[in-house]
């Protein structure tokens, strides 16, 4: 009788087993140490001058040195900045957005109310700031990758990077760009830094959905990826990868939970701080110097 019992209980812990085993995988799939540095590098361009990205003619730019500058999008608004830009080495149109000049009060201190009324993802809330930012950006940012994809139709790959704010944007701007040109077959990512949740449990989960194989990157203690909080309704989309050291060098793929409790959830509210959201890759995200 005991075999009896102990049989099926046997068999569902090696189905959990090997479930655990297969997203966990799945998780390591996604991330690529080398691949991340280059998406770092089109994020890093996005903090230099306009000039200098138009003519493809930044320390930022020389990291890839294929890609083609397509176009600047800009809101003087919102103040908010980013660039499009392909490489037909790699088959591959970035968009890019700049990270806020003011963490403090474009998102420690913003209104964190959920607009239930986004249409990319029906039925999922977001953060009304970081969607009207998107709204302002949204048709300049469609129309310099229609021109991309025009001068490069070998590009079968969209990615949509930035750092704080921007990476926040680039969120709202890979879903958008997946509705637009997935059916044509495009693959679409979001690879970012520092991105703040951006919606409710129902956007995770219809983002990791829909976009299988996009991270977020969280530096050791950053404060900018706890805001808004989950007591807010709020929860990011899988997958993050975490930094677990200031020094920075290791990265863990955390699970498809979007809220590991094992990666950045499991750093006390009290020892959040703002100095490691400026700190990615062993990187001060900035333009750098030439």
């Amino acid at each position: 009788a005991s075999q009896r019992v102990m049989r099926p209980v046997g068999v569902a812990l090696l189905v959990a087993l090997c479930a655990a085993c297969a997203q966990q995988q799945a998780a390591a799939a996604v991330f690529d140490e080398a691949d991340a540095r280059t998406w770092l590098s089109y994020t890093l361009g996005a903090f230099c001058e306009p000039d200098a990205l138009a003519a493809w003619n930044c320390t930022a730019c020389a990291h890839n040195p294929t890609a083609l500058f397509s176009a600047c999008v800009a809101d003087t608004l919102t103040g908010s900045f980013g660039y499009v830009a392909f490489d037909p080495s790699s088959g591959t149109v970035v968009v890019s957005f700049r990270g806020s000049s003011n963490i403090r009060n474009d998102i420690l201190d913003a209104d964190f109310f959920l607009n239930k009324n986004y249409p990319d993802l029906p039925g999922a809330s977001v953060h009304s700031g970081f969607y009207d930012v998107w709204k302002r950006l949204q048709n300049q940012v469609v129309a310099a990758v229609n021109n991309s994809l025009a001068s490069c139709p070998t590009c079968t790959n969209i990615v949509c990077t930035g750092h704080s704010l921007g990476a926040a944007v680039s969120g709202l701007c890979a879903v958008h760009l997946k509705n637009v040109y997935g059916s044509a077959g495009m693959n679409v990512y979001m690879k970012n830094f520092g991105m703040p949740r951006l919606g409710d449990s129902e956007f995770a989960t219809q983002f990791h959905a829909l976009l299988p194989d996009s991270w977020r990157m969280v530096h050791y203690h950053d404060i900018v990826p706890h805001v808004p909080t989950q007591f807010l309704r709020y929860h990011h989309p899988a997958f993050e990868v975490w930094e677990p050291t200031e020094s920075g060098g290791q990265y863990t793929v955390c699970n498809e939970s979007g809220e590991d409790p094992n990666c950045s959830d499991s750093v006390p509210s009290y020892e959040w701080r703002e100095k490691d959201h400026m700190h990615y890759m062993e990187t001060y995200v900035e333009c750098p110097a030439s």
